[in-house]
């Protein structure tokens, strides 16, 4: 072999050995962000307030972990549906409109309650912390598994005017 052809061979030998491996790398990868499924909210009925054209109810989503045992009673952070105007006769239509929508939810078991509330009108005095709302009652519930592979949660809830009402919650696995 000529001496240029055999320094080119080991020339050429020298570069892929030094193309082998890459050294470790000193920064540990990212970790992976947990899987999570958006919610989604349907509502819809009527509701027949206790205070007659005073103070509209509110139709709200509790949405809390499986054996949850604190109250039931929504807060504010807790999503609503906007209503119409109570009418003469205190009755206001849910409409499909949501404030306060959730966030994503974690692979788990939940319950999800249609709650109806009435707003407190009452101001509290210091120290003592208003409370929102002059009453609350469970109208409904359901229980719901996400898993790892959820990647929406559809809540529909419909209120009935004897302030109860129906929940199905489906977790769905890809996207529509």
């Amino acid at each position: 072999m000529a001496p240029l052809v055999k320094a080119l061979h080991v020339l050429v030998a020298a570069a892929f050995a030094a193309c082998g491996p890459a050294p470790p790398s000193s920064t540990p990868p990212s970790p992976t962000p947990p899987a999570t499924a958006k919610v989604v909210l349907h509502g819809d009925g009527a509701l027949d307030c206790v205070y007659a054209g005073v103070f509209p109810c509110v139709p709200s989503v509790v949405i809390r972990p499986a054996g949850y045992a604190g109250s039931w009673e929504p807060t504010e952070t807790d999503p609503f549906f906007t209503t119409t105007p109570p009418d003469d006769a205190g009755v206001e239509v849910v409409e499909e409109e949501v404030r306060d929508a959730p966030g994503p939810l974690l692979p788990g078991t939940y319950r999800v309650a249609g709650v109806i509330g009435v707003p407190n009108d009452e101001l509290a005095q210091p120290p003592a912390t208003p409370r929102l709302w002059t009453s609350s009652v469970v109208g409904c519930v359901a229980d719901v598994e996400i898993t790892a592979t959820a990647v929406r949660v559809e809540i529909s809830v419909t209120y009935r005017q004897d302030n109860t009402c129906d929940v199905t919650v489906d977790a769905i696995d890809s996207a529509p």
